[in-house]
């Protein structure tokens, strides 16, 4: 992991500065959009459950090789028991989903 002067960083420390740097650059940069969005109805009635099978597809279009995000899991994890990784991912989208909320420890 690199910061914006193509140092490399050693220590977590370091690691969290590049990472504010990275969000602070992509969070402020304007993107180009379109003027108009169409018109769609609303969604109304309850929010469809996550099936195994989906996270299976997820799963399945996920590249190896790429270093892991906060949580520190790679992807060769959870492909390494996609039965298993399916089942727990699943019941916990549909916890969130049932929740109609997101809750955690939030890292600083």
């Amino acid at each position: 992991m690199f910061n914006d002067n193509g140092n490399m960083a050693f220590n977590e420390d370091a690691k969290k500065i590049i990472w504010q740097q990275h969000y602070i650059r992509l969070l402020n940069a304007e993107f180009p959009r379109s003027k108009t969005l169409p018109h769609v109805e609303p969604v109304i009635g309850p929010a469809c459950l996550i099936t195994r099978e989906m996270v299976l597809k997820a799963l399945k279009k996920m590249k190896v090789g790429k270093a892991a995000g906060p949580s520190g899991i790679v992807v060769e994890r959870l492909k390494a028991s996609p039965n298993l990784c399916c089942k727990v991912i699943a019941e916990l989208a549909n916890a969130i989903v049932r929740a109609n909320r997101m809750e955690g420890k939030h890292h600083t």
